[in-house]
C-alpha cells in the first residue's frame, strides 16, 4: 500500500523518509542504524536532490565510480565488500520504490553491482 502523497516525482531525500516509515518497523534497531548511516553518509550526498523518476543507470554508475575512486579518511580505498554493502543499500531503496510505488524502469536493473562478495583471508 502506498503512503499518502508519495510519488516517484519526490526527491530521493523525500522518498527516503517514506522508505524509513515503511521499512524501519520491520528491522532490528541495530540493523536500521547501519542502513541509515550508509544511506545518509554514502548515498544521500549524491542522490538527495534527484527526483526518483529521473535517476538513470548512468547516475548510479557515476556514483559507484566516485565511491570506488574515493576512500576513507585515511586515504585508503574502500574494501570491495564494503562497496557491495553500500551498493546494496541503494538497490534496496530503489527496489522498494519500484515494487511499492511504481518506479519504472528501475535504474538498478540496468547497472552493474560494485564491490565483491568475498572477504580476504585473515592472516595472523
Amino acid at each position: 500500500m502506498a503512503s499518502a502523497g508519495c510519488t516517484i516525482a519526490m526527491t530521493f531525500a523525500e522518498f527516503y523518509e517514506v522508505y524509513e516509515t515503511d521499512v524501519r518497523p520491520r528491522l532490528r534497531g541495530h540493523t536500521w542504524r547501519n542502513k541509515d548511516y550508509l544511506v545518509k553518509s554514502k548515498i544521500m550526498p549524491f542522490f538527495k536532490n534527484y527526483r526518483m523518476s529521473e535517476i538513470q543507470g548512468i547516475d548510479i554508475t557515476r556514483w559507484q565510480n566516485g565511491l570506488m575512486d574515493g576512500g576513507n579518511n585515511n586515504g585508503q580505498s574502500y574494501a570491495p565488500t564494503y562497496l557491495r554493502t553500500v551498493n546494496n543499500q541503494l538497490s534496496a531503496v530503489l527496489n522498494h520504490a519500484a515494487h511499492y510505488y511504481g518506479l519504472h524502469p528501475n535504474p538498478v536493473g540496468r547497472t552493474m553491482k560494485m564491490g565483491g562478495k568475498e572477504t580476504p583471508e585473515m592472516r595472523f
